[in-house]
Formats: C-alpha cells, sequence, structure tokens
C-alpha cells in the first residue's frame, strides 16, 4: 500500500483542503491518504473552530483516509516543534512514503534549499539571529533579517511568509532524522491565508473563521465547503479565542509568577508581564495587546497563554524531545485506512502505538502518559470553554468516526 501523509489543522475543512488531498493522490498515486491533524488548540494558539471529533469526520467524509491527532504540546507550538511533532509521527508509522504540503512559494528546490540553510545553520547565520534577537527582535524576525544577510536573494522573504515557514520546517526535519520520506509540494489554490477567489470557490480557513465570527451561520459559507460537510457543522457550536478569556485570566491570577515562569514559552520575565495583563485587560484581544512587545508577536503570546492553560511545562517538552517512543491516536478512518491500521499493528513497531480506544489500550511509559494527559485535559478545556462544562466530547466517552 502506496501512502501519502498530510499535516494539517482543517479549521474549517474547506475546498481548499479537499483539492490538497485529490492533487496528493494525483502526483503521488497513492492509495491511502492519512492526515497528522492538531486537536482542540491550534498552532496559531486559539481553540479550534469546531472540535477535533467533528474537524477529523469531516476530513474523511471528503477524502482522507486515516486522520491521527497531533499531540496538544506540539499543536500549539511555534512552526518548529509543531513540524518536529508531526514529523516524528510519521517516521514512525514506518509506512509512509510521502509527506504533502502546500506553500506560498512554487519552487520545491527553493524550499529544500533553505531547508537545508537552517537544519546545517552555519555560525554567520547563528551569530546574526542571536545578534538581532539581543536587539528586541522575535526569532521568526531575526532568522529571516539574518538569511537575507548571508542566503541568496529572496530567502528572507519566502522564509517569512506562514505555510513556506511550516514546509521549511517540515523539509528541515525530514533532513535531520535522515528521513526516506519523499516531499511533495502542492499549488496553494487560497494562495493567502485570508485571501478568497469567488469565481473558484477557494478561500483561506482565516476568512472563513472570519465570517464565522462575525455572526455568519455555516450556510453563509457554504460555497467554500465541501457538501459532504455543511451536515457535520450545521448547528455545532462554534469555538473562537475570546471564548477562552475568563479561563485563562484565572489559570495567570491562581497561579504565582514562579509556577508560571514553567510553563514552556514563558520566559524573560513574560510571567510579570502576563500577571500585570490580566488585573487589566477586558478581553482577550486586550489581554494579548497588553503582553506583547517586539520581540513577542501576537500569535507566540496567544500560543503561551494557551499552553498556560494547559499546563504544558519546560520539563514536559524536553521530556518529550527526547524521548524514543510515540504515539499515534485515531480520531477517524475509512476500510483503507482501517487496513492501514492493521498493517501498522502488524509490525508490531516498538517505537509508536496506535491508540483507537484509551480505555482499553493503556500507555506504560510515563512520559508518553504525560503527553495523552495532555491531550485528554485539552478536550476537557475546550468542553468547558464551548459548553461551560467538561465531559460533553470527552476523550473517554468519544469514539473515532469509522465511514
Amino acid at each position: 500500500m502506496k501512502v501519502s501523509a498530510i499535516v494539517a489543522e482543517y479549521n474549517p475543512f474547506h475546498n481548499g483542503h479537499k483539492f490538497h488531498i485529490e492533487e496528493t493522490r494525483r502526483k503521488t498515486g497513492c492509495d491511502c491518504v492519512v492526515a497528522v491533524m492538531s486537536g482542540n488548540f491550534v498552532q496559531r494558539g486559539e481553540p479550534a473552530l469546531y472540535n477535533k471529533w467533528l474537524r477529523a469526520e469531516a476530513a474523511v467524509r471528503s477524502g482522507a483516509d486515516l486522520v491521527l491527532e497531533l499531540p496538544a504540546a506540539y499543536a500549539c507550538a511555534g512552526a518548529e516543534f509543531f513540524a518536529k511533532g508531526a514529523v516524528k509521527i510519521i517516521n514512525r508509522l514506518g509506512c509512509v512514503d510521502h509527506i504533502s504540503f502546500g506553500a506560498e512559494e512554487t519552487s520545491l528546490d527553493t524550499l529544500k534549499d533553505i531547508a537545508k540553510l537552517l537544519a546545517f545553520e552555519d555560525k554567520e547565520i547563528s551569530s546574526a539571529i542571536k545578534g538581532y534577537m539581543d536587539e528586541g527582535m522575535s526569532y521568526a524576525s531575526a532568522r529571516s533579517k539574518a538569511l537575507a544577510g548571508s542566503a541568496p536573494e529572496g530567502y528572507a522573504e519566502i522564509i517569512s511568509k506562514p505555510n513556506n515557514i511550516l514546509a521549511v520546517e517540515y523539509l528541515k526535519q525530514l533532513i535531520l532524522t535522515e528521513s526516506s520520506i519523499g516531499p511533495v509540494l502542492i499549488e496553494r489554490k487560497a494562495a493567502g491565508y485570508y485571501e478568497e477567489d469567488p469565481d473558484e470557490k477557494f478561500a483561506g480557513a482565516g476568512k472563513l473563521r472570519d465570517i464565522l465570527r462575525d455572526g455568519e451561520d455555516i450556510k453563509s459559507i457554504s460555497d467554500y465547503i465541501p457538501e459532504e460537510c455543511l451536515e457535520i457543522y450545521k448547528e455545532k457550536y462554534m469555538c473562537f479565542s475570546e471564548d477562552m478569556f475568563e479561563l485563562v485570566v484565572y489559570k495567570i491570577i491562581s497561579e504565582s509568577s514562579e509556577k508560571l515562569s514553567e510553563i514552556d514559552s514563558v520566559v524573560e520575565g513574560l510571567e510579570n508581564r502576563a500577571k500585570k495583563a490580566a488585573a487589566d485587560a477586558i478581553d482577550q484581544e486586550s489581554l494579548v495587546d497588553l503582553i506583547k512587545s517586539k520581540r513577542y508577536s501576537r500569535t507566540s503570546i496567544q500560543r503561551m497563554l494557551v499552553r498556560i492553560l494547559l499546563g504544558i511545562k519546560s520539563s514536559d517538552m524536553r521530556a518529550f524531545e527526547t524521548c524514543s517512543s510515540s504515539y499515534a491516536r485515531v480520531l477517524a478512518f475509512n476500510d483503507t485506512g482501517a487496513k492501514l491500521i492493521r498493517k501498522i499493528k502488524k509490525q508490531d513497531r516498538p517505537d509508536i502505538k496506535i491508540i483507537t480506544n484509551i480505555n482499553r489500550e493503556k500507555i506504560e511509559d510515563k512520559v508518553l502518559k504525560r503527553m495523552l494527559e495532555l491531550d485528554i485535559l485539552a478536550s476537557e478545556i475546550y468542553d468547558l470553554i464551548c459548553f461551560s462544562k467538561p465531559g460533553i466530547n470527552s476523550d473517554h466517552r468519544m469514539k473515532p468516526y469509522m465511514k
């Protein structure tokens, strides 16, 4: 069985995502498409619009064969760790031939060149990045400026665009892990994150979320959503970043500054800025505004707040990084996906455990157990944000969707 993997958030699943799956099949000739998808919190540092079970079902109804959850610790991290967590799972499945991704850049060779530069960062680039960060720049801005000074013309601009950043990180992880998995670049139909093309019925996920945030119902974006997804999303509760404001503030004010400083990404006195901001903010947007700075962008602060909410510590991430095994949590599948699950389980790989039922399939490794506990907690908190009550879509209650 020829297998291709996609890393995604499907927040929400739209026509561009369906096109990506179809193009991946066409370009690779694969028999099975596996999506490694963020759970209930996403990389921008927000709760997902719809819960992970609905989004996974939408993906399988619209062309994916198997959807696996990207653990929360990686899903709400920066691009490097987001890609690292996803590629780690894809590598350890032991059966994936290709990883497929979209990008603003149309040349895969150019993206590979940038990935090599960053994977084997020379002293000149490293020194430049450190210098720019010492001046107060964010890591992303410092890296882009460092490339502008020492890399071929145009590379700095390429690495400044969101999908190019992720594409380069996937390629970098393939290089660093000496993976045999082949990268495949798919042209993005919705080129910009917020752009839309009414004539072709493609729109970026950010644009669709903004329309829904403004109070419109799912029918208002029906032209941009596959028909098979509309019934899934219809009359289902939608969650936005502003909905988590009170819980985040409670978490900040209830913890000491010392405890907050143990949270991953809470560095250089951000715990004190967060404390002060929590006392003055009136909503989620103002909370982020009061903490962000030239060095720490809105998105990085949003991710930090999610990590505070979930209690993801720096010590957790160090343990996850060095752990020699992983798990792959099944959220949805069809008959082809079921065949792949059986194939992987037959391989009896010691470095990955396939989980379809957390009540039955126990994890003994303490590090992986902690990682899974964070996934379960993320679902409980997501329900608390959405319904003011945990357990509605508890991981202990929900079962993978099977088509």
